[in-house]
């Protein structure tokens, strides 16, 4: 007789019937769960995108300042004035305004800004009949230029100067267009002007806006190119045309 045999006759009807409702049960239940094994791969963090690259500043806008734009010209043997303008030819580059018979003979000279400042400039084009010369300079931006007139001033119209004369050097003179435009692209004016003010800049008393270039005199009158000749010689008309 083995246990089992033993256990069922000790127990008796009872406990053989509990007996094998405990051996049903035990055979039954689910099996426990097997535990899970860990992933033997460490995981690795994300890595974080970059932070984005903020976009360089903007460059510094250039001031219009008539009076600061007014500078300085050499060249060769030669010294006049002009005016650094509002338009340009690109970032890091400048136009230069002045009188033709002041670059005559010469390829490239300097201009010295109000501050000190010297900058190297060259000879694009010239309108001889107009007496004006379109020069080119690189420099920093944010420099202060002067920005030209869109129409021809009226008669009477109240102009000024500032040019670098041997008279009183970066003395401010004042004046009036006396007379309308002629055939050459030169306007009249009343307005005291002597050596070295040539290829200075000419403006309006009300908005600083250019309307002429400062290019001799005679019989009283002082004589500068127009707005239509300056506009022209920017726009890429010189004196053959």
């Amino acid at each position: 007789m083995n246990r089992f045999d033993r256990l069922m006759n000790a127990s008796g009807p009872v406990g053989s019937v509990l007996l094998l409702a405990m051996m049903m049960w035990m055979m039954c239940r689910p099996s426990p769960p097997s535990a899970t094994r860990p992933d033997p791969t460490p995981t690795r963090p994300t890595p974080a995108d970059p932070p984005p690259i903020p976009p360089p500043p903007p460059p510094p806008v250039s001031k219009v300042d008539p009076v600061a734009a007014t500078v300085r010209l050499r060249m060769g043997n030669a010294g006049c004035t002009a005016t650094v303008l509002a338009t340009r030819p690109g970032p890091g580059r400048y136009y230069v305004l002045s009188a033709a018979h002041c670059v005559r003979g010469a390829k490239q000279g300097t201009v010295t800004l109000s501050n000190g400042q010297s900058f190297t400039v060259r000879v694009l084009r010239t309108n001889e009949r107009a007496d004006l010369a379109l020069l080119e300079m690189e420099g920093p931006d944010g420099l202060p230029t002067a920005e030209v007139a869109d129409s021809v001033p009226a008669i009477g119209t109240a102009v000024w100067h500032q040019g670098f004369g041997v008279d009183r050097p970066g003395n401010r003179e004042t004046g009036t267009v006396s007379g309308a435009p002629g055939k050459d692209g030169q306007i009249p004016l009343s307005l005291s002007v002597s050596s070295g003010d040539s290829g200075s800049g000419i403006f309006r008393q009300d908005n600083g806006q250019l309307v002429s270039v400062v290019c001799c005199t005679g019989n009283g009158t002082t004589w500068g190119g127009t707005v239509a000749a300056i506009r022209g010689l920017i726009g890429g008309k010189d004196s053959a045309e």
